[in-house]
């Protein structure tokens, strides 16, 4: 078997030609996500800061798991807002209309779904 050469397969993976950057979907994903990650994060600081419903005391008066608690805070905010962000950016994308059927379903109007049914007794 040939050697793999790893560069090689990180560019095809990411469809990225040698000598120029990722593919231009790519980078948009990447970044709204990092941009809601982003968000998410200075949310968690902001409930923390302005102790909402008590959760900075909470979390300082927890002995053991105060970390635990912080990680769990900041880091479900930060995914959550950011597959927010990449999700609304991706779908925010507006299609070529230069080609009207590309990405719709089309589906014959004369043909129609015949379903039998009873009366019960």
């Amino acid at each position: 078997m040939p050697p793999v050469d790893r560069e090689d397969a990180v560019s095809r993976a990411l469809r990225m030609p040698p000598g120029n950057g990722p593919d231009p979907v790519v980078r948009l994903i990447i970044t709204h996500w990092m941009l809601g990650a982003a968000l998410g994060m200075m949310c968690a600081a902001a409930l923390l800061w302005l102790d909402i419903a008590g959760l900075r005391g909470l979390l300082l008066r927890a002995d053991r798991v105060m970390w635990e608690g912080i990680f769990l805070l900041f880091g479900g905010l930060a995914i959550t807002f950011g597959g927010v962000v990449c999700a609304s950016a991706v779908m925010a994308v507006s299609r070529n209309d230069d080609d009207p059927d590309v990405g719709v379903a089309v589906f014959p109007r004369d043909r129609h779904a015949e379903a039998s049914c009873r009366a019960r007794p």
